[in-house]
């Protein structure tokens, strides 16, 4: 099955994607199917590739994900990888404190706190994206951020892999007020429509490859972004929200981090990627690690198939789990129970 039609766009089988989407909604709607406000922001998902939502519970939780991020950093699991601004993921055991800087980040800290697994497993963000999707979804990684990640203007399909790559919603939670201070979202409403770059014929993935040919993909998609979103006459929006706000966005959707003017100033959020339950069965992922205590640093990657469950809402487990154990500084606490 080819990933992009004529047009260059993904094909795609999901319900909001085809041409007849607005007015399936105003059906749904009037069937009762589907609340006013659960409708305008379907609408608006649908016109802008981007939609909110708000999670009335966010308090409690935020202090709970303060405290267990600052004990991971204590713990240093070797099961779980962080990522400086630039670099590759590296086990929080071997990761140089120093780097601890605007852009790092944790990947999937949902196996080792509690409180995260609770955003992860969200009722009302699962609804919201089952809405999106039209099917079950499935939480498939999270990653926690705590300052702007001042990341370059992207489309998460080029780095995430689902099957297909259209079976993918990106949920982005802010636990901070984000303001044009602390680094907010950059967004391209209506971008999820505008034909995509090819890497290589009917590829639209980053591979890693050499540096150079790499380098020169990348630039290659730069110099395509700004030429078609001024082509299009689309413009790159801030997204400034409120502490417990939820953007909702499309995989299409054109997107980064914005420069972070105050580095002092924390964004705090938690991004977690969906695709659809029946078709995303199993993960991948790796880092850097050292295998003995003395060893360089060397990659490690693992897959998983097991899923963790709460209030009927299910995720992927992170795929690292157990690595390194032994080697640990201290046990991590709070970690999810899981099956098969």
């Amino acid at each position: 099955m080819r990933t992009l039609n004529r047009q260059k766009q993904l094909v795609s089988d999901l319900w909001l994607d085809q041409r007849a989407a607005h007015r399936r909604i105003d059906l749904r709607r009037a069937r009762g199917r589907i609340s006013e406000t659960d409708a305008d922001r379907l609408h608006t998902y649908t016109a802008d590739g981007i939609t909110r939502t708000v999670l009335d519970d966010i308090g409690p939780l935020s202090r709970r994900v303060d405290a267990d991020i600052e004990r991971l950093w204590g713990a240093r699991p070797s099961d779980l990888a962080v990522q400086a601004k630039r670099g590759p993921r590296t086990a929080l055991r071997d990761f140089d404190d120093d780097d601890r800087a605007v852009g790092w980040r944790i990947n999937d800290p949902h196996s080792h706190s509690a409180a995260v697994r609770s955003l992860y497993l969200h009722p009302e963000i699962h609804r919201t994206v089952g809405l999106v999707l039209g099917q079950r979804p499935i939480a498939i990684q999270s990653v926690y951020f705590e300052f702007g990640s001042e990341q370059a203007m992207h489309r998460d399909p080029m780095f995430v892999r689902t099957t297909p790559p259209s079976h993918f919603v990106a949920v982005w939670v802010a636990l901070d007020d984000i303001t044009e201070h602390n680094g907010p979202i950059l967004a391209v409403p209506g971008s999820h429509r505008a034909p995509w770059y090819e890497f290589e014929r009917d590829t639209i993935v980053l591979e890693k490859t050499d540096p150079d040919t790499h380098a020169s993909r990348r630039s290659g998609w730069q110099q395509h972004r700004i030429e078609m979103l001024d082509r299009l006459g689309l413009s790159v929006e801030p997204q400034l929200c409120a502490a417990g706000e939820v953007l909702v966005w499309h995989g299409g959707l054109i997107h980064g981090g914005a420069q972070v003017p105050r580095p002092a100033r924390t964004r705090r959020s938690l991004l977690i990627h969906f695709s659809t339950a029946d078709r995303y069965v199993e993960r991948r992922a790796n880092m850097q690690a050292r295998l003995t205590p003395d060893g360089p640093l060397e990659r490690v990657e693992r897959m998983t198939t097991t899923r963790i469950e709460a209030d009927g809402c299910i995720g992927m487990d992170n795929p690292l789990r157990g690595f390194g154990r032994s080697r640990s500084r201290q046990p991590a606490d709070g970690e999810a129970s899981t099956s098969s």
